[in-house]
């Protein structure tokens, strides 16, 4: 007995391959922007990692407190601004 043959697949239609062409391409666009996006994810923190590293060596402990205590109140008085009122 000979090995069994493979089946052939129909030929696919011009404009399944088109529509084929057309996802494959915008898969590629979308995955370019989702790299470009987390590079600068990526680029942000670990830039805020190394200048909250400078501050800390830069102030000392003291003023490193007040700082996180005014960052702090910042956050709270911004979270209530923004549940106040809408954007308009």
């Amino acid at each position: 007995m000979g090995a069994p043959e493979l089946a052939t697949l129909p030929a696919a239609a011009p404009a399944d391959v088109a529509a084929s062409h057309k996802f494959r391409w915008h898969l590629s666009d979308i995955a370019r922007q989702s790299s470009i996006s987390l590079a600068g994810t990526v680029f942000t923190v670990v830039v805020g990692y190394a200048f909250r590293i400078y501050l800390a060596r830069e102030l000392g402990a003291r003023l490193l407190g007040w700082n996180a205590l005014g960052m702090a109140v910042y956050a709270a008085c911004k979270l209530a601004g923004e549940t106040g009122l809408p954007a308009a």
